[in-house]
């Protein structure tokens, strides 16, 4: 098309300025030959060419730059999610912690009443074991008493029972003999009353 346009160019040529500012970024020269125009035009084509690929070598890079950022952010949004969801895993199991021991008070607090019953129970079942061990204590106290003074009484008894089977034994003896004596004094005098008789005959 180049070669076309050329052809059909006059050698003298001007041209438009609006086209000319826009494309060249500079005001029109003077007429020049279409030659020189068309090179003026190439190289400045060619130089846009390369300002747009380095300009989209720059886009690509940013864009790289930021899909890299991206990902990265995106490795951070992860990070922090995995960050938070373990934080409230962690959460959970402080607050499963917390009610484990708080269970568990509530259970020592009971144990601590029941403990606290059951020493009740235990003082006064043990002031109930010392009441009756007093009261066996004085109950064989009493009976020791009262057993040694019937063993005394039984000893006296023995003792009198006995002065007084002495003084039985002494009075039989004694009516023993009386009775012996009085028998030998009756036949004494039987017999002298009959020899007295005898020698009256």
């Amino acid at each position: 098309r180049l070669e076309v346009l050329e052809s059909s160019m006059p050698s003298q040529w001007s041209p438009p300025l609006e086209l000319w500012e826009d494309l060249m970024g500079a005001s029109a020269p003077t007429p020049l030959e279409a030659v020189d125009a068309l090179k003026q035009v190439s190289e400045a084509v060619a130089e846009a060419r390369r300002k747009a690929m380095r300009k989209g070598e720059e886009t690509a890079m940013k864009a790289e730059a930021l899909k890299a950022s991206a990902a990265e952010k995106l490795r951070q949004v992860t990070w922090a999610e995995s960050q938070a969801a373990a934080r409230e895993a962690e959460i959970e199991l402080l607050k499963q912690h917390l009610r484990e021991q708080v269970d568990h008070v509530k259970d020592l607090e009971v144990e601590r009443r029941e403990g606290r019953s059951r020493r009740n129970m235990l003082n006064v079942m043990d002031a109930e074991e010392a009441e009756r061990r007093a009261t066996a204590l004085s109950l064989k106290y009493h009976a020791s008493k009262v057993q040694t003074a019937w063993r005394r009484r039984q000893r006296k008894a023995r003792v009198q029972l006995k002065a007084v089977l002495l003084l039985q034994f002494q009075i039989r003896r004694w009516q023993k003999r009386r009775q012996s004596a009085a028998q030998r004094i009756q036949k004494r005098w039987l017999l002298k009353r009959t020899q007295a008789n005898d020698e009256v005959r």
